[in-house]
């Protein structure tokens, strides 16, 4: 009898002190260990937020939600929800909160963004709300939206797309079986003209074909070629102007001087080549009388020797 009791008291020991250390687990998993200051926020809507829901602060837990509060205001209905956090840390006052919740199978937080400011806010204070992204929010958004173009959208469209082929599918199925007895009307012409005599004749023009448009390739090289020699002519063509054109200046001014003295000469000149004129005129008419003066000469008169003298 007396073991029955001790065994009994050491189940009991082993049971309470379990439990014990499961409450002092909880309460390390819930952060609810170490002392704590209580901060608010004012939201007009908290879907998924409840009490013990983590609050964060850039990402790190440091809090949970303790109370919410619904309040009666002049614009609806708002969510003054209560927030413990880990003592002694400092909030800016240019702070915000968010609900948020970063993906499909992410639980639902309140995170705090850390403002700039160099105030901060004090224990119980308020911290600025703002609206958070939900994304099951966002997709039960986009789920309406595709509902609504679906009815208003698609579905019109497909009603009139049916109304409008089942009125005229009769005559497009006619249009089609046209098209195709069209199409092998051509084929069966195609065949007739690839004959094997003709497929000679084909074969030889696209041949010819590939000749040409060779040659028309080396044609073409060679003006390319001819127009690359006629430039480097022409560049030397002026580089040759360019370094004679001194020497060119000289004798254009050499030039105008000689013609400004046979201009300023010219009367003389003329008048010396009438002489010169008439006295070939003259002797060529006493060589006609006289042949024979060429070789002997003649004897002048004493009046002309004397007015030659």
């Amino acid at each position: 009898m007396k073991n029955d009791r001790i065994n009994y008291l050491v189940v009991g020991t082993f049971v309470i002190t379990a439990f014990a250390v499961l409450i002092g687990v909880l309460f390390y998993i819930t952060g609810n260990t170490g002392e704590k200051e209580k901060y608010y926020s004012v939201y007009n809507n908290i879907s998924g937020v409840k009490r013990g829901t983590p609050v964060t602060f850039e990402g790190y837990r440091f809090g949970q939600v303790v109370d919410i509060k619904p309040q009666q205001t002049d614009n609806g209905v708002v969510y003054k929800i209560i927030f413990s956090v880990d003592k002694g840390w400092k909030i800016p006052a240019d702070s915000v909160s968010r609900i948020l919740a970063s993906g499909l199978l992410a639980a639902i937080v309140i995170d705090i963004k850390q403002g700039v400011s160099k105030d901060y806010i004090s224990a119980g204070g308020e911290i600025t709300s703002k609206p958070g992204g939900n994304i099951m929010k966002v997709i039960s958004n986009m789920a309406a939206d595709i509902n609504q173009i679906t009815k208003n959208g698609l579905k019109p469209l497909i009603d009139n797309l049916n109304q409008s082929f089942g009125d005229g599918l009769p005559q497009i199925m006619d249009k089609l079986d046209n098209l195709l007895n069209q199409l092998n009307a051509s084929a069966g012409a195609l065949n007739e003209i690839m004959n094997s005599s003709s497929k000679d004749k084909v074969v030889s023009i696209i041949n010819n074909t590939e000749d040409a448009s060779k040659n028309f390739a080396i044609l073409s090289d060679k003006i390319n070629h001819a127009v690359t020699s006629m430039n480097k002519v022409i560049y030397n063509t002026g580089t040759l102007v360019d370094s004679s054109r001194p020497d060119l200046i000289i004798a254009i001014k050499e030039l105008r001087t000689s013609m400004e003295i046979i201009s300023q000469n010219i009367d003389t000149i003329v008048h010396n080549m009438n002489a010169t004129s008439r006295n070939m005129n003259e002797f060529s008419r006493q060589i006609r009388q006289n042949p024979g003066l060429l070789l002997g000469g003649a004897k002048l008169k004493e009046g002309e020797a004397g007015k030659h003298e």
